[in-house]
């Protein structure tokens, strides 16, 4: 009697000290929210950080190879993105490039299965191809002659290892998707988000700057980087963070 009273004791102190701690099974996992505010986040490990001109928000990325990364369309059959990944067993994916209010790919795409032309546009000034050598390039011209795989996106953040800076017309804060390719032909996918508000993240201006500090930071010597569809319609599944998307994503990058 006296050793079940002790131990009743101990759970006792032991919920009100806090001292016992249920863990997830990821890191950081997320569910779709009804609205961007009430998507909390729940942590284990400490979040990696990046603060430019006193503005902090956490980030991950996804360091791969180009024969490893294959692009699903998404536009007609709007699927979740967990559901692709699912259908596709992909092991990580991050959202594609921007879509219209057609349904349509704004500007170049290729894949397996869907192709759309390119088209002109100040924003979308890049292109991000993997080559069918499975080398992955990001240009400010389109070559069509030996792509495997690749979009149309923007803008530019950096090209030919400079710094572009942005001036953009009413900027607003989102979580931001970034696509870039390393001097040993490596890809790198970065989410930046805040951790209290998952869909939200850096002002556009500033994205070269913070992609610029997490090469530097990861020393990871980004030759090249473009910006991707971000805020409701992105989505981002690494070992490590699970965040979904709001709105449909048009296409994902599906990493086996």
């Amino acid at each position: 009697m006296k050793r079940i009273l002790v131990v009743i004791i101990i759970l006792c102190i032991g919920a009100a000290t806090g001292v016992f701690v249920i863990r997830s099974t990821h890191p950081l996992t997320e569910n779709v929210p009804s609205h961007p505010a009430s998507s909390p986040t729940s942590t284990v490990l400490p979040l990696k950080t990046i603060t430019i001109n006193n503005q902090t928000y956490a980030y991950d990325i996804i360091k791969t190879k180009g024969k490893s990364v294959f692009l699903i369309p998404n536009f007609n059959e709007k699927m979740s993105a967990q559901s692709i990944i699912d259908k596709y067993q992909c092991v990580h994916a991050v959202n594609g490039g921007f879509y219209d209010t057609g349904n349509n790919p704004l500007g170049f795409f290729v894949s397996d299965s869907y192709t759309h032309k390119q088209i002109t546009s100040a924003l979308l000034n890049g292109f991000f191809i993997i080559s069918r050598d499975n080398i992955p390039y990001i240009y400010n011209s389109l070559d069509t002659n030996n792509v495997r795989i690749g979009l149309q996106s923007g803008p530019l953040l950096i090209l030919d290892t400079h710094i572009l800076p942005l001036r953009i017309q009413n900027d607003e804060h989102a979580r931001r998707i970034v696509a870039a390719v390393t001097s040993d032909n490596s890809i790198v996918f970065i989410v930046f988000y805040s951790s209290e508000l998952s869909f939200d993240g850096p002002v556009l201006a500033e994205l070269p700057l913070y992609v610029n500090a997490l090469s530097v930071k990861e020393s990871l010597g980004f030759t090249d980087a473009i910006n991707l569809d971000g805020g409701s319609a992105s989505a981002f599944y690494s070992d490590s963070l699970n965040l979904s998307e709001l709105t449909f994503v048009g296409s994902l990058f599906c990493m086996k």
